[in-house]
């Protein structure tokens, strides 16, 4: 089963940009087809739309389709199924935080 070998951001840490592109790197190929993702807020149920910039790959870049808030927890939820049907074990959570200064 495919499992989550790396993320940039990694889990926990903050990202300099309201609009940040967040790469996941699988142990194996997943199809556009076996990709779930989901980003909230830490405290709100609604979704953010992502697009992703790459997939069909190892290597999945997602990009929110709006401004994140500032100062504000959010989780990146992703379940993957690879070709052979095969679904990972449980879902990988990426918790990050976007954290722009203003000058």
């Amino acid at each position: 089963a495919p499992t989550v070998l790396s993320s940039k951001p990694r889990n926990g840490t903050t990202v300099s940009s309201l609009e940040p592109t967040i790469e996941v790197h699988f142990s194996e190929i997943i199809p556009l087809s076996g990709i779930k993702a989901t980003l909230k807020t830490s405290e709100s149920t609604l979704d953010i739309p992502l697009d992703i910039l790459q997939g069909n790959n190892d290597t999945y870049i997602f990009k929110p389709k709006k401004t994140l808030q500032n100062y504000r927890s959010h989780v990146l939820t992703i379940s993957a199924t690879d070709i052979s049907g095969n679904k990972m074990k449980e879902d990988y959570k990426l918790i990050f935080l976007p954290l722009l200064r203003s000058e």
